[in-house]
């Protein structure tokens, strides 16, 4: 008789955790391992559960592991969750040993993303429509420093964070005011989301419109404004803006520029005192940074615009 001979294989489950600057869950060339990471080797028991374990093994300073000689078999690979990363990958890996096995795990640093918009209601909060501001600066300080700039769409993403508390922090633009805090405190981990930050142009046009009882072009204590909504309008458009029922305007959202503010419905049994272009009467009104300073002449018909004419 001839004796059988029966072979035990043994193979080898092996790989590495590595930080994939990338974020496309497979590993190419140049991306560091990441080290001290605990990595358990479990096999599926005659239950059907993976409730065996088999052993350890900790990633060397290339993000390695290595559990050599295991038998044939089903097999489960679960690796501890590093301080200053997110794993990437499913974990734990299922494999089924009848050869040596590869199995990688990629792994990210925590994100903290937001947006620069223009907040079009001034309510400090971003709703739906209201778009954002491309090229405002944003600083990070915290265990990692550094700045960038919001995109053509106002968004930032910040991809490469480590635990620790942050602050994050915009650069108001010229021309605007900020409707939400400029600087925002949070902690990682987890990721954060959120870090909006709200601006609307600073600069506001407002006045009255009002009866000259002595003709003298200028509003005195005692003469009232007219008592209804004045119809003004803005760069000579077809739209008139919003106004008040006891005779005054107030343009806002406005940039450094010059403007012209008209009115162009003089009310039945009157006529204009001041100005006396037109028709319509009009201002031709510089704001921002157009203006050398602001008029201090008592009873300025502009109300504080600067270098009317």
């Amino acid at each position: 008789n001839q004796a059988t001979q029966q072979y035990t294989v043994k193979a080898t489950v092996s790989g590495k955790t590595f930080y994939d600057t990338n974020e496309d869950n497979g590993f190419d060339t140049g991306e560091p391992g990441v080290s001290g990471v605990l990595v358990d080797l479990f096999k599926k028991s005659a239950t059907g559960a993976y409730d065996t374990h088999v052993m350890s093994d900790t990633t060397d300073s290339g993000g390695m592991y290595n559990f050599p000689n295991r038998t044939e078999g089903d097999y489960m690979i679960q690796v501890g969750k590093p301080a200053n990363y997110v794993i990437i990958t499913s974990n734990p890996r299922y494999t089924t040993l009848g050869g040596n096995k590869t199995l990688n795990f990629a792994m990210r640093k925590y994100h903290a993303t937001g947006k620069v918009y223009f907040d079009s209601n001034q309510n400090g909060s971003l709703n739906t429509g209201e778009a954002g501001y491309p090229g405002a600066t944003i600083t990070l300080s915290g265990p990692i420093n550094t700045s960038l700039t919001s995109s053509a769409d106002g968004t930032f993403s910040i991809k490469t964070l480590s635990v620790g508390d942050y602050t994050a922090t915009v650069t108001v633009p010229t021309d605007y005011k900020n409707t939400s805090p400029t600087a925002i405190a949070f902690t990682i981990p987890p990721d954060k989301t959120g870090l909006n930050f709200g601006i609307f142009p600073k600069y506001t046009v407002s006045g009255n419109v009002f009866i000259d009882e002595n003709g003298n072009d200028k509003k005195n204590g005692s003469e009232v404004n007219y008592p209804a909504k004045p119809s003004i309008k803005l760069n000579d458009t077809t739209t008139y803006v919003t106004t008040n029922s006891n005779g005054t305007y107030s343009i806002s959202g406005l940039l450094s520029s010059t403007y012209t503010v008209s009115y162009d419905k003089v009310p039945a049994g009157y006529f204009p005192t001041y100005p006396l272009n037109g028709p319509p009467q009009q201002y031709s009104v510089k704001v921002g940074t157009l203006c050398p300073a602001l008029p201090t002449t008592p009873g300025s018909p502009t109300g504080g615009a600067c270098d009317v004419s």
